[in-house]
């Protein structure tokens, strides 16, 4: 799995150049191009080796950037690695329930990310939104309604 750098800049600041297009529609329904400021410039790949991870990762759900800049991967088994700007691991968190328990992420599909120790997981296959704290403990959690 290859992941590039243009999804990074979200944590980075600057401008970027203008060459990019999008597309528009009239009311008449007639699509014109419209060039628009890049919303990233990519600056380098990044391979799941180059970034310390030594197994393998199927399916990536979400990346988030904290506060400090750091980044925040997670995966739709529920595997949350957190690296620091030079893309270096920090650490992969261990995510377990106020209990102390693993928790069983089955389809794990977002994530945002405060700071280090404020950290939100969409926890879809079980309904609900987890907050984890630095150390990887459900502080919080969010079920869906009945409605």
């Amino acid at each position: 799995m290859t992941l590039t750098a243009a999804i990074v800049p979200a944590c980075a600041q600057g401008n970027a150049p203008t060459d990019s297009y999008t597309h528009q529609y009239t009311a008449s329904g007639a699509k014109e191009s419209v060039a628009m400021r890049a919303v990233y410039t990519a600056e380098k790949q990044i391979d799941v080796r180059g970034l310390g991870i030594t197994e393998g990762i199927e399916k990536m759900a979400d990346i988030a950037c904290d506060d400090k800049g750091n980044l925040y991967l997670l995966t739709n088994d529920g595997r949350l690695f957190a690296f620091d700007t030079d893309y270096r691991l920090i650490k992969e968190y261990s995510v377990t329930e106020k209990d102390g328990s693993a928790v069983d992420f089955v389809d794990a599909q977002g994530i945002l990310a405060e700071s280090e120790d404020e950290i939100y997981i969409c926890d879809t296959a079980n309904e609900r939104l987890i907050q984890i704290d630095g150390d990887g403990r459900i502080v919080r959690e969010i079920l869906r309604p009945d409605s």
